[in-house]
């Protein structure tokens, strides 16, 4: 499942077929709320505007990057320790950059995951829906892991920090924090 939208009050929500025959209508609800909230936040334009920096910093680093290089080679630019500062700032900025959109999506996550528990008021739909979730997930991968040779593309995320989600765990333990200040909607008690 999936937010979009660039304008107030307009949005879209996806949501897969697979996704409502794996889930219970109790945990599709949580998802939706999550991504309603992913829309009320207007997430999809923070996310937008985020990655046109990070795409936009990559780029000036490449360009600089490359002057930096010719400029070296034709000697314009001394071949010493004293661009080291230069050489480093360029070569990091984009990581920088991809790590702090990184830090901001998951901060999203969390928010979204809070207003979905609020809008519920079951914290646990969610809960559940996550936990089944990553563990479709880690059979999956562990389906690709045998075809491997069928694929060149990485199934595994990468390093945390640079991570748009975080780990299920952490935000199962945050939305279980959350349920004992959440007051249950009585229909989604015995659901």
């Amino acid at each position: 499942a999936f937010a979009l939208s660039t304008r107030v009050n307009d949005g879209v929500v996806a949501v897969s077929t697979s996704l409502t025959q794996l889930l219970s209508a109790r945990e599709v609800t949580g998802v939706l709320a999550h991504e309603f909230a992913h829309l009320r936040h207007r997430d999809s334009a923070l996310s937008l505007s985020a990655g046109t920096f990070v795409h936009g910093i990559s780029a000036i680093s490449t360009v600089f990057s490359f002057l930096l290089v010719l400029l070296s080679l034709t000697g314009g630019l001394p071949v010493d320790g004293s661009l080291l500062p230069t050489v480093l700032l360029v070569v990091a900025a984009p990581y920088v950059a991809r790590a702090l959109q990184a830090g901001l999506m998951r901060t999203r996550e969390r928010l979204a995951d809070e207003t979905a528990a609020r809008l519920t008021g079951d914290p646990r739909g969610l809960v559940s829906a996550l936990v089944k979730l990553e563990r479709y997930n880690r059979y999956l991968r562990g389906l690709f892991r045998r075809f491997r040779f069928l694929y060149t593309t990485e199934t595994d995320g990468g390093p945390g920090w640079l991570r748009t989600h975080p780990p299920t765990e952490e935000r199962v333990e945050n939305l279980l924090r959350y349920e004992s200040r959440t007051v249950v909607h009585p229909a989604l008690r015995t659901a």
